[in-house]
């Protein structure tokens, strides 16, 4: 056994020992937003995976859905909070990237900008829900409780 897939065990089985909600993967590279957004979601009771940029969350999310499928018990993502303007690529592309591997995986996109500047974006369909920084807490935590209903009735196939 790797010695990676044994840290991954150890993770994985360490967060897991509280009952969680489910697992959101929130991604924004403005830190204080992020780390917001980590902590209401952890007081609600959601394990949070945070990340800084892009390229950290499609890292964090392939660790996290290949745990899942090696069978070590590690939730998968059940749900994304992504922010749209990151320097190193567009919130909806990696929205696109994340749901080429997750179809199902609820999406709510975040951002400072307006919603209907992104309506012609070609992935715009890969996000379901736009939210507007600042945006309201007991608006993210409704949209993230529907979400997860909804993909709780057709789960999200990890390819």
């Amino acid at each position: 056994m790797r010695l990676t897939t044994l840290h991954h065990q150890a993770r994985c089985r360490n967060t897991s020992a509280t009952q969680s909600r489910g697992t959101i993967l929130v991604v924004d590279d403005e830190s204080g937003v992020r780390e917001m957004t980590q902590k209401v979601l952890e007081n609600d009771g959601f394990k949070v995976i945070a990340a800084a940029n892009a390229q950290q969350a499609l890292g964090l999310f392939i660790e996290h859905t290949t745990d899942q499928l090696n069978n070590i018990s590690c939730a998968g993502i059940d749900a994304a909070v992504i922010d749209l303007s990151m320097p190193d690529m567009h919130g909806l592309d990696l929205a696109a990237k994340l749901k080429s591997q997750a179809p199902n995986l609820p999406i709510v996109a975040i951002s400072g900008y307006d919603p209907l500047d992104f309506e012609d974006h070609d992935c715009r369909s890969s996000v379901n829900v736009f939210l507007q920084k600042p945006f309201l807490i007991a608006e993210l935590r409704t949209h993230i409780k529907k979400l997860l209903e909804l993909a709780r009735v057709a789960p999200a196939p990890y390819v």
